[in-house]
This record gives C-alpha cells, sequence and structure tokens, in this order.
C-alpha cells in the first residue's frame, strides 16, 4: 500500500506518507494491518513509522494500532483493503480536511 497526500496535507502530516507492509499473523477488527516500511519523510531517526488499520468502520493511519487514535481516515466503508475506500480525510489540528490517497 502506498499513502500519498496533497500539499496541503503534507505540510501537517507527512510522517505517515510512505510504502506500508502487511504485518504477517496480525489483523484488527478482521482485517490486516500494514506497518509504514518505506516513509516518504523521516522526521526522526526514533519514530518507528506509522500503522493502517481497520478500525470502527473506518481504514486509519496512526502512530498505533492498538490506540484509538487517527491522523488520516477513510469515510466509513466496508472495504476489506484500504484502497477499497476512495476517500481519505486526514486532521489538520482543528478539523478533517481531504487530500489523502491509498493506492495498492
Amino acid at each position: 500500500m502506498v499513502v500519498s497526500e496533497t500539499a496541503a496535507a503534507l505540510r501537517i502530516q507527512a510522517v505517515h506518507v510512505g510504502e506500508y507492509t502487511k504485518l504477517p499473523d496480525v489483523s484488527m477488527s478482521g482485517r490486516n494491518v500494514y506497518h509504514q516500511t518505506r516513509p516518504t519523510y523521516r522526521v526522526s531517526a526514533s519514530y518507528p513509522g506509522s500503522y493502517l488499520f481497520y478500525l470502527h468502520g473506518h481504514w486509519i493511519v496512526g502512530p498505533s494500532f492498538v490506540a484509538n487514535w487517527a491522523s488520516l481516515e477513510s469515510a466509513r466503508t466496508s472495504a476489506a483493503c484500504p484502497d477499497g475506500s476512495p476517500h481519505y480525510v486526514y486532521w489538520s489540528g482543528s478539523a478533517w480536511a481531504t487530500s489523502v490517497t491509498v493506492t495498492a
């Protein structure tokens, strides 16, 4: 999976952009969990990478798949894979905004 963003989203959520790989034998809400293996922008050498997972009807990108916290999320969906949801939003610091793409 590849997470990409427009310029507006990059200013705030660039840490989540990059390639994600499925974690073997790990699932959340009956769907695969993906870990960021090739970040496009390295914010800090100590940041372990983001996770892409399914929770409460949304595909979510955040720093942990065990925390109920998101920086990016899909519209409500029952899609089995993250690229099955055409619409994602990012947290701008005060509201959800569009400009995120997830592709296989």
